[in-house]
């Protein structure tokens, strides 16, 4: 090992520099940004961002008491939710356009969840993520079914439920 001598003519022992994170931590052992997976993260991000707009569309469908403006569920009247007419949905009336688009909002962010845990558990090494995406789905999917039973029973209690677990799923979310 080469020695440098310091101001003091003192030998201290050579340590060649090299970055702290040139293996993608840094000193303290910490992933660093770079190791995070990208798919997972970028799916979280957007599935918080239409999480907002799904509860602010539930909340037009309360203030409006559209809830029940569609009388079945899972399927918008006899059609799969998929594919209800466009223009039915569009041009019909109000309480029916917030509330088939407020479930439409709402498969699009299980579709997301869907796809947050293909990709955790594709990319992730961290448990505790792929565990937490797995939370995620199943708090949607819960989500989807308070939903649908407050329909199908017409229930305004489920309904109260259903509103106050939108915003706990933003925030595991």
């Amino acid at each position: 090992m080469s020695e440098v001598a310091d101001s003091e003519n003192r030998t201290l022992p050579h340590v060649p520099e090299t970055p702290a994170d040139s293996h993608g931590e840094d000193a303290s052992n910490e992933p660093t940004a770079q190791s995070v997976p990208k798919w997972p993260f970028r799916l979280t991000r957007v599935m918080v961002c239409l999480t907002w707009p799904l509860i602010w569309v539930g909340g037009l469908v309360t203030t409006y008491d559209a809830g029940m403006s569609v009388p079945d569920w899972p399927g918008t009247y006899g059609y799969n939710l998929l594919l209800y007419p466009l223009s039915t949905w569009l041009f019909g009336p109000f309480d029916l356009f917030i509330e088939h688009g407020h479930r439409l909002l709402a498969a699009l962010v299980g579709f997301i969840a869907i796809g947050l845990v293909i990709a955790s558990l594709n990319t992730e090494k961290r448990r505790w993520a792929i565990g937490l995406s797995v939370l995620v789905l199943a708090a949607v999917i819960g989500q989807g079914v308070l939903g649908g039973l407050r329909v199908t029973l017409s229930a305004r209690t489920l309904a109260m439920i259903h509103g106050c677990v939108g915003p706990a799923f933003l925030c595991c979310a």
